[in-house]
């Protein structure tokens, strides 16, 4: 199946920009999805997770590049 580029959205951002982006957005879904009870509404457990594990991936990729 050949893929047309103009329909394949590309970004660049740096390895650094995007961790921080990951990390920005995990912080946002923590302090905003409490509700008042201090549980976490429907849903948000599993990007929490998500995210927490793109922080990990991130973090990995960090240190590989920088012993590259």
């Amino acid at each position: 199946m050949k893929q047309n580029k103009q329909n394949v959205p590309y970004w660049r951002v740096s390895l650094a920009n995007l961790c921080r982006m990951v990390s920005s957005l995990r912080q946002e879904v923590w302090s905003g999805e409490e509700e008042e009870d201090g549980e976490l509404r429907e849903g948000s457990h599993q990007l929490l997770e998500e995210l927490y594990s793109l922080q990990h991936i991130c973090r990995a990729l960090q240190s590989r590049e920088e012993r590259v």
